[in-house]
Order: structure tokens, then C-alpha cells, then sequence
């Protein structure tokens, strides 16, 4: 309630449904009186409305020129913000869990809501009333295509009915779909024994983990899956991501059987780094030593030796490591025909 005393009348604004009460004078023995509501120059006292021409006293606090009594209702709104998924998540699974904090100080949190809206339009998810605030959407379900750009939207209200909106602070939150809901139950993972998809070892679905028992030299993959492959059973030894198909292992490096294999029909492979580039070759009688440009987002890499048609890897170097000796050669022969620098991941 705010209230303001001109020496000679009174200027009373409560907010709705707010019942002030007023002591018609100072002194201790008058009426405690009880008024709705309102905002008026005539307060009612003693069951008639008059003007005051005196300080009354508020309840439990004499009044002096413009107060305020009681303090005001909760007008100010909760806060909410994200947990899960990350802002430009890629969502490479069927589902996505919306999870969110909220928080209120004074009357407390009442409802979090979760909206989306990818193409068509705002679409309302889901409620909630409890914490934590979270929520797991099925895209696929939803009929979300393949690709498509998700709009996130987050709101709250607290028991007072304050709102909060996120987009109102902050831009919303973005998603996309990598997940493909309809890969037909014929789409299958091929293994092939020799380069460019011949000898075929066998079919092999989403999840497959099992030891397909043969050395491998290519894979074929339907558009859009991805692979992963171990040297050893169980899923151990060295591993190596596969984002589409490829006709010749070997020319990426992998010397050894496929004994661990798990399948995805989605990408699920990191980026890779840019290609470096051989800018200069040194020489000695008994060396080679290769210069190429440094790439970002690389672990090290692999230097191979081109000779009779065939790839041999001669080492690996470390991160931004960007040279390296080729040693131990004899003198007046010509072991390099040709060479390659392949970043490592």
C-alpha cells in the first residue's frame, strides 16, 4: 500500500484485493479499521466516508508523508535457464532431453513450459511442475525431418502468475536433426574383404558389435550413416571413425583386421582437420626430411612412403609437429617416388 498524507486529506492507493488497516488517530484506544482495496480520497472511518483531516496510524507503523505499508505483492518474474541440450547440439539420436533450472525468490516457481518450433510454427511440448524441470521429446514421433533446425523456447511463471521468457534476455537455444527415423530395415553396413566392394564378408545393422572375423579393406555405407571400427574384440585396440563409405581402408591407413565394428545411422564422426600441405623436402646422403603446414584441430600425424604403387607408413609425429626425418637410407638410391603427410585424429 502506498499512502500520501498532505497535512489535510489522504491519498491511498492499495493494490487489488489488498485490505489496509488505519487507527483514525495516535492514540492507542481508537478502533483499528479495516478498508478494502481501493484508491480514494474518502477512506471510510468510523462506518462513514470522510475526508481525513489528520495523520491516522497505520497498523503497527505511524505514517509519514509517502510511505509504503505492507511492502508490495511479488511482481517480479522467476528465472529459468538451460541445462540440456547445448546450444547448436547436433541431436543424433531418436530422442533429446530438455532439461531446465528455474527460480523464484519470492512466491516460488509454478509451471515451466517447453516449446519448439522447427519450420511450421510455435508448438507447445510439455509442462512442469515439479523440479527438475526436464522433459524427453521423441522426434522422431513428432515427424522433426532429417536436418531439420530446431527452435527452443523456455518459459516460466511463478505463483504470482509473473512470466519469464527466455528469447525475452536471451537468444533461444538452436538444435539440429541428425538422427534419421526412416532407414528402411533393409539399409545394412557391407564389409568387403578387397578394395573397391568386392568379396563381401557379410550385412551388418545399426549396433552391431560383434567380431565380423576377416580382415576388411572396404566399407560400404547407406548416405549418411557412419562407423566405427576396433582392431581388437570387445571394442579395444585402435579406433578409427568412418563417416561414409570407403572403398579402400588401407589408403586411410588402417593395416589391420576389423574385429570390433559398431554401426550408426547418423554421423557421428568428429570433423576431421584440413589436409596439410608438403611445402618443402630436405636431403642428406642418408635422409629425407618432409615440411608441411600445420592444420588445426589435429592430434599428430601420420607420414607414409609411396613406393612400387604402395603406401608405407614410415611414422607419426605429435601434435603441430610439422617435419619429419626419414633416416637410415642408402646413399645414391632414390628410396622416394613420392610421399604423403595424413593429419591424425
Amino acid at each position: 500500500m502506498v499512502y500520501h498524507y498532505d497535512g489535510q486529506n489522504w491519498d491511498v492507493t492499495d493494490p487489488f484485493g489488498w485490505q489496509p488497516y488505519l487507527i483514525d488517530s495516535d492514540a492507542e484506544h481508537d478502533p483499528l479499521q479495516c478498508y478494502n482495496g481501493e484508491q480514494s480520497r474518502n477512506i471510510w472511518i468510523g462506518g462513514e466516508p470522510r475526508n481525513v483531516g489528520h495523520q491516522p496510524k497505520p497498523y503497527e507503523e505511524y505514517a509519514t508523508n509517502t510511505q509504503a505499508v505492507g511492502g508490495w505483492p511479488d511482481q517480479k518474474p522467476p528465472v529459468a535457464t538451460w541445462i540440456t541440450p547445448n546450444n547448436d547440439q547436433s541431436i543424433t539420436e531418436r530422442t533429446v532431453r530438455l532439461q531446465a533450472n528455474a527460480s523464484d525468490d519470492s512466491t516460488g516457481v509454478k509451471m515451466v513450459r517447453f516449446s519448439v518450433n522447427y519450420g511450421s510454427g510455435w508448438k507447445i511440448l510439455f509442462h512442469d511442475d515439479l523440479a527438475p524441470y526436464e522433459y524427453t521429446w521423441d522426434l522422431c514421433a513428432e515427424g522433426v525431418p532429417y536436418d531439420a533446425n530446431i527452435e527452443l523456447g523456455l518459459q516460466a511463471w511463478d505463483n504470482a502468475d509473473n512470466q519469464f521468457v527466455y528469447s525475452d534476455h536471451n537468444p533461444n537455444y538452436k538444435i539440429r536433426m541428425k538422427y534419421r527415423c526412416d532407414s528402411s530395415p533393409t539399409d545394412r553396413a557391407r564389409l568387403y574383404a578387397l578394395a573397391n566392394y568386392r568379396n563381401e564378408l557379410g550385412n551388418y545393422g545399426t549396433g552391431f558389435t560383434n567380431d565380423p572375423n576377416a580382415n576388411s579393406y572396404s566399407m560400404e555405407l547407406p548416405d549418411g550413416w557412419s562407423a566405427k571400427t576396433w582392431r581388437g574384440d570387445n571394442r579395444s585396440g585402435e579406433e578409427r571413425c568412418w563417416p561414409g563409405s570407403v572403398s579402400s581402408l588401407q589408403d586411410h591407413g588402417w593395416q589391420n583386421a576389423i574385429q570390433s565394428i559398431e554401426v550408426f545411422n547418423s554421423n557421428v564422426c568428429p570433423q576431421p582437420p584440413a589436409a596439410p600441405t608438403v611445402y618443402a623436402l630436405g636431403f642428406s646422403a642418408y635422409s629425407i626430411t618432409p615440411y608441411w603446414t600445420n592444420v588445426a584441430n589435429e592430434n599428430g600425424y601420420r607420414v607414409y612412403r609411396l613406393m612400387g604403387g604402395n603406401y608405407t607408413l614410415i611414422g607419426t609425429t605429435g601434435a603441430d609437429q610439422t617435419s619429419y626425418d626419414d633416416t637410415g637410407l642408402n646413399c645414391g638410391t632414390t628410396p622416394l617416388s613420392g610421399g604423403s603427410i595424413q593429419r591424425c585424429r
